[in-house]
């Protein structure tokens, strides 16, 4: 999970590999990647009550990529009239959800698909 997540319960799907461009991951790895993204969007709208989900990759430090040297989708729950990342601030982020309390709530949901028997 994002420790500094724009929404509660926003988290990541990253490779065991580094790699810094798509282009380099195995037709495996990006299959194993899709599978969790697949699977963490229905986390997030069954065990979080999410209405959507936002799916990004920023490919690079020029398209914002926080960590360039090592792909990853950032997975973002979203619900109706939600507040869409604001900002009040000096940069501190509006976030109303205690992150262990969701952190547990969201690895058990990925316990129990017990993704990497299938």
């Amino acid at each position: 999970m994002n420790l500094y997540p724009y929404s509660p319960g926003a988290f990541m799907v990253i490779p065991y590999e580094h790699v810094d461009n798509i282009e380099c991951l195995s037709d495996d790895t990006w299959a194993e990647m899709s599978r969790y993204v697949r699977a963490g969007v229905g986390i997030l709208k069954r065990t979080l009550g999410a209405n959507g989900v936002n799916i990004g990759m920023n490919l690079g430090a020029a398209a914002g990529a926080g960590i360039a040297e090592h792909v990853h989708y950032h997975l973002v729950p979203r619900w109706q009239r939600d507040t869409n990342f604001i900002t009040t601030i000096a940069n501190v982020r509006v976030n109303g959800v205690s992150f262990a309390p969701l952190f547990e709530k969201l690895k058990a949901a990925f316990v129990e698909l017990n993704l990497k028997e299938r």
